[in-house]
């Protein structure tokens, strides 16, 4: 149960990390709930395990566009691995729920064993990530990059560091 809470909410870390650095749009945003759908554990063509997330989010302000969507997780000095999202826009003005897919890469370096070690004794306040995505308020633009690092795992549980 941990594990699927855990990858579940690293989906719901693209809304919640990017509400901290983007247009004020985005501050404007609340995310409510999130649930995780679907998992596909890696196959021999797709090597990422890939989970379908639905999140309701408020938004009371204007269009927002997120793409390009990227990361990395962390524990200490442990790199667990990377992750990517398809990208996905937030209708405005509406509480609406949105299906985000997530692909989380394993790093090489680190065996099965370990990582269900991780996952068992799993604290947010031990993790962090890195992130890397743009944002756009048209459908037709790409929009500036924004790069955020070292945000605690924490801020997915709604706990502060």
């Amino acid at each position: 149960m941990k594990r699927i809470l855990w990858t579940g909410l690293m989906a719901l870390a693209l809304l919640a990390a990017a509400s901290c650095a983007g247009p004020d749009n985005l501050r404007k945003m609340n995310v409510h709930s999130g649930r995780v759908t679907g998992i596909r554990l890696p196959s021999a063509g797709q090597p990422a395990i890939t989970l379908s997330v639905q999140a309701e989010v408020d938004n009371p302000a204007g269009y927002v566009k997120l793409s390009d969507i990227s990361g990395v997780l962390h524990s200490g000095k442990l790199t667990l691995g990377t992750f990517t999202a398809d990208d996905f826009s937030i209708e405005p003005r509406m509480s609406k729920e949105y299906a985000v897919k997530l692909y989380l890469t394993p790093d090489s370096g680190l065996s099965f064993f370990t990582l269900m070690g991780l996952l068992r004794d799993f604290d947010p306040d031990d993790y962090v990530f890195d992130l890397d995505l743009r944002l756009s308020g048209s459908p037709n633009a790409k929009g500036p990059r924004y790069k955020l690092k070292d945000l605690p795992a924490s801020l997915l549980l709604g706990h502060s560091r």
